[in-house]
C-alpha cells in the first residue's frame, strides 16, 4: 500500500509540473509532442519531449522533457524526471538557459548553456545542456538529446534517438548519477513509431549499473 501511495503522490507531482510546462507551451504556439511508452524486461517507462522556437527569429526557445518509470519488482528503481528550460540564443545554436527540474522527489532550479542544432529538414536535432543545479551543495549536470527521423519511403521513416545525462557533485570529483537511453525504430506516416529500446542507469562513484531492454510505441500529438 505504501508503494502505491508513494507512486501516486510522485506521479501527481510530475503531472502538475507537466501541466505547467504544457500550459506555457500552448500559450506560445502549437507543435507536435512525441509521447512514448516502452515495455521493458524490468520496467515500464513513459516519456515525452518538446522543442520549439518561441519567436520568429529563433532568439527564444523552450525545451521540455519528462520521464517516469515503474519497476516490476523493486520500488527503489522507480524514477521520475521532469525538466523545462527556456533559452535565449545569442547566435543560432548557442545561448543561455534557465529552468526547473524535478527528480528524486525534489524541485531543482538550474542555469545552463544551450548548444543546439536542427537541420533545414527538421529531421535531425542535437540539444546539449551543460547545467549548474542551484542548491546548498551545487551539482553539475550535462544532458543531451540526439534525434534523427529521416524519410526512407513515402510512408515510412527511420527513428534513431539517444538521450544521455550525467550528474556530479560541486567539486566535479564524485559521480552521482548517469544514464543513457537509446531508441531505434520505424515510423508509419504520422500515425505511430515502433521499435526497440535500451535504458541504462549508473549510480554513485562505482558506476553501479541497471539495464532495461524492451519495445516501445511512440505517437506524436
Amino acid at each position: 500500500m505504501n508503494f502505491i501511495s508513494n507512486f501516486k503522490q510522485n506521479l501527481m507531482i510530475v503531472r502538475m509540473v507537466l501541466l505547467l510546462g504544457f500550459f506555457q507551451i500552448t500559450q506560445i504556439s502549437y507543435a507536435q509532442i512525441p509521447v512514448a511508452v516502452m515495455v521493458g524486461e524490468k520496467q515500464m517507462q513513459h516519456e515525452f519531449f518538446f522543442f520549439k522556437d518561441i519567436d520568429k527569429k529563433g532568439k527564444f526557445n523552450v525545451f521540455t522533457m519528462g520521464q517516469f518509470a515503474v519497476d516490476y519488482e523493486q520500488e527503489a528503481f522507480n524514477s521520475s524526471l521532469m525538466s523545462t528550460q527556456i533559452t535565449y540564443n545569442f547566435v543560432p545554436g548557442l545561448g543561455v538557459a534557465g529552468g526547473l527540474s524535478f527528480s528524486n522527489q525534489q524541485f531543482r532550479p538550474l542555469v545552463a548553456l544551450s548548444l543546439a542544432y536542427m537541420n533545414k529538414k527538421k529531421d535531425f536535432l542535437i540539444n546539449l545542456f551543460p547545467s549548474l543545479i542551484i542548491k546548498d551543495q551545487p551539482e553539475y549536470e550535462l544532458t543531451g538529446l540526439i534525434l534523427y527521423t529521416p524519410k526512407i519511403s513515402k510512408n515510412f521513416s527511420l527513428l534513431a534517438q539517444a538521450f544521455i545525462g550525467s550528474t556530479y557533485d560541486e567539486k566535479v570529483d564524485k559521480h552521482l548519477f548517469s544514464f543513457h537511453q537509446v531508441r531505434l525504430g520505424i515510423g508509419y506516416r504520422d500515425w505511430f513509431q515502433v521499435g526497440i529500446g535500451l535504458d541504462q542507469n549508473f549510480f554513485g562513484p562505482e558506476f553501479d549499473n541497471f539495464k532495461n531492454f524492451g519495445v516501445f510505441l511512440r505517437k506524436e500529438f
